[in-house]
């Protein structure tokens, strides 16, 4: 087996300036969840002390939980760039504050970018931190695989993910599982290149069965018979690479967040499962 070979080299890497996204709850603050019960959702924006990937990604008491920090710009085109230029990996540096010069990594991107730090500076950020996102990876080709999508990954994720060329040819990219398309949800009609896609997991033992009951944060999976280069379809034969990036939910039709990686049409990648194909093991977070 051979490695790739990339543009990396000729990507393009600038700042982008952000802030701690304060989480927010609209007056009616109580949603139903898939049981038919109402609950205050917890989760989404804001510093998150004791949730990081690695985490079970099916915690209880929490919804679309977004591990560590959660950032955004405040200005709308700002915040459109850091969706569209934030790749997973990317460095991310505290500018002010009493962690100023702190330095975290991007682990995914749902409706804010979600940062890694360590415990160390999550303990002394203010939560009012602003900080400079080293945008690189819009643009990444891999050579000669042209026809395979690709979408935020950051060079500093590419270098410790072992994929490698097959000796037919097909690109090995490894994953901890596979899901099927049947249980993607919320997002379907969105934009890959913009925000994730929701796993439906209202049946818990049906995950059990397809052994997706233990996936974690920061875990890289394959979804099945699903073409997401440009927009999301259903297509037999598809497959597209993904990271679950936030926690489950109890709303009917949302679940862990799934952040494409890549994505083909004609057979150019062949998931292979190890089950420590996690960000947080590969980039030592």
């Amino acid at each position: 087996m051979n490695s790739i070979e990339t543009n990396v080299n000729d990507l393009v890497e600038f700042g982008i300036s952000a802030q701690v996204a304060h989480p927010e709850l609209s007056k009616s603050v109580y949603k139903p969840t898939k049981h038919g019960e109402n609950v205050v959702p917890i989760g989404m924006g804001g510093i998150v002390y004791n949730i990081g990937v690695g985490a079970n990604a099916f915690r209880r008491g929490g919804d679309h939980i977004e591990p560590a920090v959660s950032i955004r710009n405040n200005d709308i085109e700002i915040d459109q760039a850091l969706h569209y230029y934030g790749c997973v990996g990317n460095e991310v540096v505290i500018v002010d504050g009493p962690a100023a010069g702190k330095k975290g990594t991007i682990t995914g991107e749902h409706a804010r970018l979600i940062v890694h730090f360590d415990s160390d500076v999550l303990d002394i950020m203010s939560g009012v931190d602003s900080v400079v996102v080293k945008t690189v990876g819009r643009g990444l080709v891999i050579n000669g695989y042209e026809n395979i999508v690709t979408k935020k990954i950051g060079p500093q994720l590419l270098e410790r993910w072992n994929i490698t060329i097959g000796s037919d040819g097909i690109l090995n990219v490894p994953v901890v599982a596979e899901v099927p398309s049947h249980i993607m949800g919320s997002g379907y009609e969105l934009s890959p290149d913009f925000v994730d896609q929701d796993m439906m997991t209202p049946e818990w033992e049906e995950l059990k069965e397809m052994g997706l009951h233990k996936l974690k944060l920061g875990d890289i999976v394959a979804i099945s018979n699903t073409d997401h280069r440009y927009s999301r379809r259903y297509m037999e034969g598809a497959v597209t690479i993904a990271l679950i990036m936030h926690g489950d939910s109890s709303w009917l039709g949302h679940g862990p967040g799934c952040q494409e990686l890549m994505s083909c049409i004609g057979g150019e990648i062949r998931p292979i499962f190890d089950p420590n194909c996690n960000i947080g093991v590969l980039m030592d977070l």
